[in-house]
């Protein structure tokens, strides 16, 4: 969770089993909504970057600097794709914390395994959720990785 929160998306990847690894490197591509999300480049053009932090801050209820707000507007208002999911990613992984709060029923079979992993997910002001989900886990070369699919698919 340190590795997410802290925006290390290598140390992230590399606690990833190798079937998940890519996707672990490049989470913008599941946790960012696509820019078109706010409106075409035509409607976008018409907005002000104060605007448009002004909406997002609402959006994600605290927890993002401004200096980024601004620099996820300023690509909105720009359609600039690249440099908005790159801020947008920076955005999600500020206003975003997560902490593990129990591990159970974990069972061993070879080289996989299963865990019951309750987190908790905290976004800007909004109230935590806390979820309990069977986390799959494989061992390759002799270390234990967590093998669930990033994207959630």
């Amino acid at each position: 969770m340190e590795a997410f929160s802290a925006g290390d998306w290598d140390a992230l990847a590399d606690m990833t089993c190798a079937q998940y690894q890519e996707q672990a490197r490049d989470p913008g591509r599941f946790l960012v909504p696509p820019i078109d999300t706010f409106g075409t480049p035509e409607q976008l053009t018409t907005l002000s970057v104060p605007q448009v932090s002004e909406l997002l801050s609402g959006q994600f209820g605290g927890g993002v600097s401004p200096a980024t707000l601004d620099r996820v507007s300023q690509a909105i208002v720009d359609y600039d794709e690249p440099a908005y999911r790159a801020a947008m990613l920076d955005a999600v992984t500020e206003a975003t914390s997560v902490t593990v709060d129990q591990v159970e029923n974990i069972e061993i079979v070879g080289d996989t395994a299963t865990a019951d992993i309750t987190s908790t997910r905290l976004m800007g002001d909004k109230a935590p959720q806390t979820s309990t989900n069977a986390t799959p886990y494989v061992r390759e070369d002799g270390v234990w990785l967590d093998c669930t699919d990033p994207a959630g698919s």
